[in-house]
């Protein structure tokens, strides 16, 4: 009965899970090696400022300078292809999703005038398709760069970064590694951390990241405070939430206020059950850059110390925001079917999104929230066909893995529960404020009936 119970509560009007989290990773780790592959183009590198603020500041004036150039010159192409990648950059780091519709005229305009021999015009306008999850554009916009300067690193990055989206890692790898062959910096080093964590190795995606973190030095603050986010989230993963917290908080070192390393550390702090703190930081990641990942995570948190009415109106923010984004040309399809999914909200809706997403792109990930969806739109055979295509690749990621267990359960199948559960508890124990606990309770009472 015990079990029974605590499937009701996973699967119906209380099945709060954070797994936006995991998502949104995926989507700003391929974001940002796209924005690193096309950062500084060819001539135009120079001295970093020295702090986050004198590099915005001066990112401002350039921004304006070439805004000028363009506006006075039509076919000024070079000038474009400037303008879309400090819009790209901007958008990283002010959350204003408007630069990242900037970002693609300006790309988009830079192709028109040099359809051919345009490298850097192609590569920026790869970097806005995978923004926006259209994986095969980047795929197609690539191949068409790659031929133009076969010496470049950024194309091969952005080939790797659609195979990623496509689910085809082993070219993606082998194109990362050409990468990393041609220039073995933070763009090609983050996207091999990626692939590894992926793909189930451990050691390669902690040791990668802290071979990123020392060669971070000269790009720009936020990039290198982005490393140690990430290398956080991937402590955070496996369960390490001391080690975590320490790279969040090196973060905030290096920049000050530094949204994603907020809501890294507001994680750590919910899994250390130290909610209040974590209320305090989501709160304030969400009033610098609303994301709906960020905006979720803060309600599940209310949720999580049973303050349900704020939980609630962090909920309702969500869709907006998402729209919001979609408005700009960014595709949040994947995390709003994850949210209506883990909310129960529309959850005949999120599975239609996942579907799609999934058509466009079949990634673990992908798979992860078609499965998810399924399950929880009862076509449980489905969902266990779907759930093991997300773990084809060892993905170590407590969501996985307890979607899976859940999947097995209403399949019937306890013993596959039972170890999927295991494996959870094992990985990450408080991977979720709100149902670690049920991980807790279900893997319990299956272990009572043996």
């Amino acid at each position: 009965m015990a079990v029974q119970g605590s499937i009701r509560k996973a699967h119906g009007l209380e099945g709060r899970l954070l797994v936006l989290w995991s998502v949104a990773l995926l989507a700003l780790g391929l974001s940002l090696a796209a924005a690193l592959g096309g950062l500084l183009l060819d001539g135009d590198a120079s001295a970093p400022a020295a702090s986050a603020a004198d590099e915005a500041a001066a990112r401002e004036q350039r921004i304006a300078f070439f805004e000028a150039r363009a506006a006075s010159d039509p076919i000024d192409f070079l000038s474009l292809n400037n303008l879309a990648a400090e819009y790209l950059q901007r958008a990283r780091e002010t959350g204003d999703v408007a630069d990242y519709a900037r970002a693609e005229q300006a790309a988009s305009r830079s192709v028109e005038i040099i359809p051919v021999d345009n490298y850097a015009g192609l590569t920026l306008l790869a970097s806005v398709r995978l923004v926006q999850h259209d994986f095969a554009a980047v795929e197609d916009l690539a191949q068409r760069a790659l031929p133009l300067k076969p010496l470049g690193a950024a194309a091969y990055g952005l080939l790797g970064d659609a195979q990623i989206g496509l689910g085809r890692y082993d070219e993606a790898f082998e194109n990362y590694d050409k990468m990393r062959g041609i220039d073995a910096g933070l763009p090609a080093l983050s996207r091999l951390a990626n692939h590894a964590f992926i793909t189930g190795d451990r050691f390669d995606s902690i040791d990668l990241w802290k071979q990123s973190i020392a060669k971070s030095q000269g790009l720009p603050v936020e990039n290198q405070a982005w490393a140690h986010v990430q290398l956080g989230v991937t402590y955070f993963a496996y369960g390490d939430y001391g080690a975590a917290a320490k790279e969040h908080e090196r973060a905030l070192k290096l920049f000050p206020d530094y949204v994603h390393a907020l809501a890294g550390l507001a994680q750590m702090r919910a899994a250390q059950e130290r909610y209040d703190e974590a209320i305090d930081l989501y709160a304030r990641a969400v009033s610098k850059l609303p994301q709906p990942q960020y905006v979720a995570a803060l309600g599940d948190t209310y949720a999580a110390v049973g303050r349900d009415a704020e939980a609630q109106q962090q909920y309702a923010l969500v869709e907006a925001i998402a729209a919001l984004y979609q408005a700009n040309g960014v595709n949040t399809d994947l995390q709003i079917a994850m949210f209506y999914t883990d909310h129960d909200r529309n959850v005949a809706q999120a599975l239609t999104m996942a579907q799609a997403a999934y058509e466009a792109g079949p990634g673990v990930y992908a798979a992860d929230a078609l499965a998810w969806a399924l399950f929880k739109n009862d076509r449980y055979a489905e969902a266990a066909t779907m759930s093991e295509v997300a773990l084809a690749q060892g993905t170590q990621e407590a969501s996985f893995l307890y979607h899976s267990a859940l999947i097995r359960l209403a399949n019937g199948n306890e013993d596959g529960a039972r170890e999927y559960l295991r494996q959870v508890l094992d990985l990450n124990p408080n991977f979720s404020p709100l149902h670690a606990e049920t991980a807790r309770e279900l893997f319990g009472g299956l272990e009572a009936k043996r």
